[in-house]
């Protein structure tokens, strides 16, 4: 499993990087100068969208693995901490940049919870037989 999250995390990081990397410059030349903001909030969402696309293969394990109770937990508490991050930046006055880059910080966090979650109920299954 590690390995195919490994390979992904990889393969999805090379045009992310390269969107990231090109920023505000490469959305500006691409897109026409009022979309040039867009490019700053590629970079701030970058980790986020390489994590997404790194757990795609192993997102439905807690479901072959029949545990739809510990699936339905990690979606609320990601939901919360998806809207009460947003929220939180909004009560703060925080910049929109930093309300997605603290949105950004929470769901690269929710994926690798995940992660850890899936390789512990991989393990007990394992451990049954």
């Amino acid at each position: 499993m590690l390995r195919s999250v490994a390979l992904t995390a990889l393969i999805g990081s090379l045009p992310i990087l390269l969107l990231a990397l090109g920023g505000p410059p490469l959305f500006e030349f691409a897109l026409g100068r009022e979309w040039a903001e867009s490019g700053t909030y590629i970079r701030t969402m970058a980790p986020m969208f390489v994590a997404q696309f790194a757990m795609y293969p192993i997102s439905q394990t807690l479901k072959v693995l029949e545990r739809p109770g510990l699936q339905l937990v990690f979606d609320a508490s990601r939901l919360a901490l998806g809207v009460g991050s947003l929220a939180v930046a909004a009560w703060l006055g925080a910049e929109p940049v930093t309300a997605v880059l603290v949105y950004s910080i929470g769901m690269t966090l929710s994926y690798c919870v995940y992660l850890a979650l899936a390789l512990h109920a991989l393990a007990l299954r394992a451990a049954r037989g």
